[in-house]
């Protein structure tokens, strides 16, 4: 089968809350295998977006074509199946479970195995439990958190935290992870492994759409970046032309958004 080279499509996409236009008549592509950033001011309407591909939220009009399908009207579980998956702004963990029972979570997502199966503890529902739980510490040991399996995932410091929320979305089996501004509360030393661990993600064959407001790390792991400002598209390229382009600086104040 014909595998178009962008995993997603956005046209004419809008999503007005009251009088107040979130997104309007957006289009953008995201090609496969790649980290695309989205970027802009406060307000721009990046998690708003973010929810549209998700199925959070419903568009207005428009549409999102993911892996060459329609999948406007669809519910975020359906989209997890068929292989989106992200991160939130704040951390959305179940924080009196262990860090490992957080990523078997995701996990289930993959199973096949049915209620009645799994309460009377047939052979092959124990079996696929055993993957799952395989599975999970597989994903704990990629972002480097299977010594804290057993721990709850409460008490995790932030940086931590934010990577379980990496690994459990992992554990979905994404084509395509958005990640909703992963930097935001770290250290430059946990920004550093975070990028490097992007790319990890990206080489695995994942794409990755990254909202975030740190320049440096979005100017050194992105090979495209979306600029919004209220809602709209003020540009799309490569990184060394956005970051020069005189509306998007205007977009930012004035502010240099230059990487070091």
């Amino acid at each position: 089968m014909f595998q178009s080279e962008n995993i997603l499509e956005i046209s004419s996409l809008t999503k007005a809350f009251g009088g107040l236009v979130a997104i309007f008549d957006l289009d953008f592509t995201v090609s496969r295998g790649i980290i695309k950033a989205i970027i802009g001011p406060n307000g721009a309407g990046k998690t708003t977006l973010f929810n549209l591909i998700s199925g959070v939220l419903s568009s207005d009009t428009g549409d999102i074509i993911f892996n060459g399908q329609p999948v406007t009207k669809y519910k975020p579980h359906q989209l997890a199946e068929r292989g989106i998956s992200r991160t939130f702004q704040t951390v959305e963990l179940f924080s009196e479970m262990t860090v490992l029972q957080n990523v078997m979570i995701g996990r289930h997502i993959r199973t096949r195995k049915g209620v009645l199966s799994v309460g009377l503890k047939l052979p092959a529902s124990r079996r696929e439990e055993r993957a799952i739980f395989e599975k999970a510490r597989y994903y704990l040991d990629f972002v480097g958190l299977e010594e804290k399996a057993d721990q709850e995932a409460g008490n995790l410091p932030l940086g931590q935290q934010k990577l379980l929320e990496i690994a459990r979305a992992l554990a979905t089996e994404p084509k395509l992870l958005l990640l909703d501004e992963p930097a935001a509360g770290l250290n430059e030393t946990e920004t550093e492994m975070a990028a490097q661990l992007f790319k990890v993600i990206r080489d695995e064959g994942i794409t990755i759409i990254l909202v975030e407001h740190d320049m440096n790390l979005v100017m050194n792991v992105a090979e495209e970046v979306l600029v919004l400002d209220y809602g709209r598209k003020i540009a799309d390229d490569k990184p060394e032309v956005v970051r020069s382009d005189p509306e998007v600086i205007n977009a930012y104040l004035g502010v240099d958004i230059e990487y070091a």
